[in-house]
């Protein structure tokens, strides 16, 4: 085997060369843009954290106003129910005094006076049904007048 004898250098130490200062002002441009894409980073996602939160409270209220719908839509169902239920029992009671009595005492119902008030006889069936689609009015009584004579005279 053969060897090589190793060369002997002589090593000469020089001072590195310096680099101009430019480069500092790009590694300070550099950490400034690196800064502001951090700010907006940052403020976006502060931005996104606050429309979040925005959201979040109106759905709570959007939740609050449909509880408070559904307890009024509860009692008007329970007035409804009530209103009925009196309603039925006024319909079942068939005592008019009684219904008079209420509606004067507790609904402030009061006599007509003597001109709200027609008088009309019926004699027999056919005049009930004449009688109903009558109007209070002077020239619609002389109307009806001549039309029973008529309905008499053929009977």
């Amino acid at each position: 085997m053969l060897l090589a004898e190793q060369p002997l250098y002589d090593y000469i130490y020089e001072e590195p060369i310096q680099r101009p200062q430019k480069t500092k002002k790009r590694k300070s441009k550099v950490k400034r843009i690196k800064k502001i894409k951090r700010a907006k980073y940052i403020s976006f996602l502060l931005l996104g954290f606050i429309i979040g939160i925005a959201i979040l409270i109106q759905y709570a209220n959007i939740n609050i106003i449909n509880k408070e719908i559904n307890s009024l839509e509860r009692e008007l169902q329970r007035l409804h129910m009530l209103n009925d239920s009196a309603e039925g029992e006024l319909l079942a009671s068939a005592d008019l005094k009684k219904i008079e009595k209420i509606a004067r005492e507790e609904l402030g119902m009061i006599d007509p006076a003597p001109e709200q008030m027609t008088i009309i006889e019926i004699q027999n069936s056919q005049d009930i049904k004449m009688a109903s689609a009558n109007i209070d009015n002077d020239s619609s009584s002389k109307l009806s007048e001549y039309v029973s004579k008529v309905l008499d005279f053929i009977d």
